[in-house]
């Protein structure tokens, strides 16, 4: 594989700013040439907003191989989007990026993220995460041939965290959880599919023993359910909502990490 590349940026003025690039992408295995070329931009509103956008677009061409009997040729198109906002007591930033459809080999993602924090004061803190992403696992030129094969991961958590002591820390919130994964089976020509569901509450106690090592006892408790589906086989398993929950201990230090866990309810939380 051959990817060369060059981005050319400016500062226009303080807080406005501008880049282009250009690049080339030979991929010999699977017979692709590529070429791109991206415009992007960043820009500051009233000192607290700070945005970055970028977009771009791209010309594809698959030669015949012992899997693609012809050529095909596709234009395609990627983007990125970054948002910020620092204010007193409060941050957000938010990341779109979607290479979906840029027909790159290697570059079938999708993912929005959203952080956040508000201070109450020095001992009571607010922490927001969601994520939404999703994942193909085939690379181009196969996806020509077939039903995707993907993965999707949905995440959602509100802590609240207050510090007992400057060792003693206590975390809490509600959690939500959906994942998603769909395997195309190439020889039969059918999708199996995989779906799990929690939503509960998560409580953890974090105990910092020094600059590089903690240990954390963390409860989560909720509803869950798993469904699977294969067409193929005539499969199909759905357990109801019911209780969930694991009760874990983690330790974290410098070079390495250890999880152990006791687990009650569909397996959504392994």
């Amino acid at each position: 594989i051959t990817s060369v590349s060059a981005t050319f940026g400016l500062d226009f003025k303080p807080g406005f700013g501008g880049r282009i690039g250009l690049g080339y992408y030979n991929d010999e295995r699977a017979n692709q040439i590529a070429t791109s070329g991206m415009l992007g931009s960043n820009f500051t509103i009233a000192k607290h907003h700070v945005f970055d956008a970028e977009i771009a677009v791209s010309y594809n061409q698959f030669d015949p191989t012992a899997t693609l009997p012809q050529q095909v040729t596709k234009v395609g198109f990627s983007y990125k989007f970054r948002y910020n906002i620092t204010i007193p007591k409060f941050n957000l930033s938010v990341y779109l990026l979607n290479k979906s459809f840029n027909y790159f080999r290697n570059s079938n993602n999708s993912i929005n993220n959203i952080n956040g924090s508000y201070v109450f004061n020095e001992k009571n803190r607010l922490n927001l995460t969601f994520y939404n992403n999703s994942y193909l696992l085939d690379f181009y030129p196969y996806r020509f041939l077939k039903t995707n094969s993907w993965n999707r991961n949905i995440f959602g958590q509100l802590l609240y965290i207050r510090p007992l002591n400057p060792k003693l820390i206590f975390n809490a919130g509600p959690e939500y959880r959906f994942n998603h994964r769909d395997i195309f089976v190439l020889n039969q020509n059918y999708n199996k599919q995989l779906d799990d569901l929690f939503y509960g509450v998560y409580m953890a106690l974090i105990y910092r023993m020094n600059e590089f090592n903690s240990i954390s006892p963390n409860l989560r408790i909720g509803m869950a359910q798993t469904k699977f589906d294969d067409v193929g086989d005539n499969l199909h398993f759905q357990t109801n909502l019911e209780f969930a929950m694991r009760l874990g201990i983690n330790y974290s230090g410098k070079y390495f990490r250890v999880l152990a866990f006791y687990q009650r309810g569909p397996q959504v939380l392994a």
